[in-house]
């Protein structure tokens, strides 16, 4: 097996010579997804979907069990105003390659929103939707974010932040979805809101 200088197994899934990691991930689908210099041609639709059906909210700082990013993005675009579902479904679409990166680190590390936005830059380019993300869209995030906390982490936290964002969480209660199953309802709403 051939290994780096730190130990780590190459890999070659896409016919190249195997090489060590640098600032590049690799997809599902055997792509190279270069997180510093992200292009079109690197974004795909399907494994955004996948990535983030697998990914968990809050760091996976969450009980009972888990929660997606794709879930929570459909809940967004469910909320939002007309005309700005498709952002709802793809404001966090640049997590599907760094992760849901908690807002402290994002606070400490601010190149990592850059990263960020430049992946998400990309794939709104890629989707047809202009950046950056609607104020509107971000509000419903952030209210969607406080009915997350409130079902799946502490009232009282929620209540807290809801204070101080001055924001109210929504009524509705939420259901927690099978990786499987929020890719294919993420995949869906794609098609019905920003595939149109």
């Amino acid at each position: 097996m051939d290994r780096d200088e730190h130990g780590r197994t190459r890999t070659d899934t896409d016919g190249q010579e195997p090489v060590a990691a640098g600032s590049w991930i690799w997809t599902i689908g055997g792509r190279r997804f270069e997180l510093a210099s992200p292009t079109a041609e690197m974004v795909n639709v399907g494994e955004i979907g996948h990535a983030l059906a697998r990914l968990c909210r809050f760091v996976g700082h969450i009980r009972p069990q888990m929660y997606s990013v794709a879930q929570h993005c459909l809940e967004v675009s469910q909320r939002c105003p007309t005309g700005m579902e498709g952002w709802g479904l793809m404001h966090d679409a640049a997590e599907a390659y760094v992760g849901d990166i908690s807002g402290p680190l994002k606070a400490l590390v601010p190149a990592v929103c850059e990263v960020e936005e430049r992946i998400l830059g990309v794939i709104a380019g890629v989707v047809g939707l202009e950046m950056p993300v609607p104020e509107e869209v971000k509000v419903v995030d952030r209210r969607m974010l406080l009915t997350e906390m409130r079902e799946f982490r502490s009232a009282r936290q929620a209540a807290v932040l809801a204070e101080a964002w001055g924001l109210e969480p929504y009524e509705s209660g939420l259901i927690t979805w099978q990786a499987g199953l929020a890719r294919a309802l993420w995949m869906e709403r794609f098609r019905e809101v920003v595939q149109r």
